[in-house]
């Protein structure tokens, strides 16, 4: 047992009577280049950027990147639209959304700084969104992502957001939208026809920290549809994320007063992980959750072999593992099936295993599911990795409940798992109760392993 679980123990029991300032966190090894480090900043302070209340000439709030070679990311530059790079108030439904960098509640991979907090008031329009980028230049410009670049990672925290049904008629088929443009050479096309305008889809709850892991392979094109995993790259030659030059994140639920917390936004290479091979294309967007408080985790993804390119309206079957190594292609038999308790069981398909999952419905491409984890798996401070399959099969696969009792559409695309992480906070970790003994030892000792 590691020795922030000791201190906590203590703690509890009220035998200790300090606390480290800070609890190092244990972290993946990717080579990720973080694009927005909000653990440098505090309200509209952030260090290398300048806040201001009219950004734009709009009235849009935000920060601009100072013109410093030496600030982060090589400094702002001057162009037609002004100092870039910017993060700003995006303002499409309405300009009252507020930005500051909230140091009360920040990823649970973090101990330090604080997160980007957005909110609409009360006396906005119901939907909060905000460009967390907006720039000129592509990635590549900016040192964050090159031709490899195929994952880019972020925790999201949404707040004030009507929760998801745990029923599949009425289930939505997106509720967060991750907005990007790709740009290369000045060619910069923004809208239809020629346009070059992606969305990411997210389907989640509100209120639980999620780390959302999302690949080259985007929901939507402006108008269109994508036409595979690295879409620039097939029709232009030019790699996806290495081109990104603008990215921003919308709400799509219409509600009272909603907001998001954004933090530790990373980019990376899969290549760079302990499996290059994974499915980029029945399980894309991958996020999964946790929920201290009521000790559950959920976890969603979108299959993208369900869209107009491949004209597929039936039904797909995925299994969940977690475990506290990293999960491959080659050690998934041995990492452990969660227990999945929506759209699992006899009732929605014949896979018998207990992580076994079908989509909420046929005709959306969102998966989701929720599932509790052992109390060993949140008794430290560490690393958990989540892994997707598709084991989907042509014919079978479905369950004794209608509509659940179709047959999958398919076979997978591929045979390779989507893996992903999630930090375990030491202020978030779910301890069993603790028993005081009614007369303490005097003598007692502390052995830390």
């Amino acid at each position: 047992m590691r020795f922030s679980h000791h201190i906590q123990r203590l703690t509890q029991l009220g035998l200790l009577f300090f606390a480290a300032s800070h609890t190092a966190l244990a972290d993946v090894d990717y080579g990720a280049v973080t694009l927005l480090d909000f653990n440098a900043g505090a309200q509209k302070e952030l260090e290398g950027w300048t806040y201001s209340n009219d950004i734009t000439g709009f009235g849009q709030q935000g920060w601009v990147l100072d013109i410093d070679s030496n600030g982060p990311l090589g400094g702002g530059f001057n162009t037609s639209l002004g100092i870039l790079a910017k993060s700003f108030n995006k303002s499409d439904y309405g300009a009252a959304n507020n930005g500051i960098i909230d140091t009360s509640d920040r990823a649970p991979s973090t101990t330090e700084g604080g997160s980007l907090y957005v909110q609409d008031p009360s006396n906005g329009d119901g939907f909060a969104n905000w460009w967390f980028w907006y720039d000129k230049a592509g990635l590549a410009e900016r040192g964050v992502a090159d031709a490899d670049t195929d994952r880019m990672s972020f925790y999201l925290k949404v707040e004030n957001m009507q929760p998801l049904p745990t029923a599949g008629s009425n289930f939505p088929s997106d509720n967060i939208h991750i907005g990007t443009y790709v740009c290369w050479d000045q060619y910069c096309p923004r809208e239809p026809p020629d346009n070059q305008h992606y969305y990411h889809y997210l389907t989640t709850n509100p209120d639980m920290w999620i780390h959302v892991l999302l690949d080259d392979h985007p929901q939507h094109r402006r108008a269109s549809y994508v036409v595979g995993s690295n879409p620039t790259l097939e029709t232009n030659g030019k790699s996806y994320f290495e081109h990104m030059h603008q990215a921003y994140l919308d709400i799509r639920y219409q509600t009272t007063e909603p907001a998001f917390r954004m933090d530790e936004v990373k980019f990376y290479s899969s290549a760079n992980t302990e499996e290059p091979d994974q499915n980029d294309d029945s399980v894309t967007s991958l996020w999964v959750g946790y929920k201290p408080g009521d000790d559950y985790w959920e976890i969603g993804f979108a299959d993208m072999t369900f869209n107009r390119q491949y004209s597929d309206s039936s039904w797909s079957t995925f299994e969940i593992k977690w475990s506290k190594q990293p999960i491959t292609n080659e050690n998934w038999g041995n990492a452990t099936p969660v227990n999945a308790q929506f759209y699992s069981g006899a009732a929605h398909t014949s896979n018998p295993s207990p992580g076994a999952i079908r989509r909420p419905t046929s005709w959306k491409r969102m998966a989701y599911t929720r599932f509790t984890l052992p109390a060993e798996a949140t008794e430290d401070t560490g690393i958990l990795y989540f892994a997707v399959k598709d084991v989907s099969t042509q014919g079978s696969g479905g369950g004794t409940q209608w509509p659940y009792n179709t047959p999958d559409g398919r076979n997978p695309p591929n045979p390779f798992i989507k893996m992903t992480y999630y930090h375990i906070d030491p202020t978030q970790v779910v301890l069993p109760p603790v028993v005081i003994p009614p007369n303490p030892p005097s003598n007692l000792s502390i052995s830390i392993d």
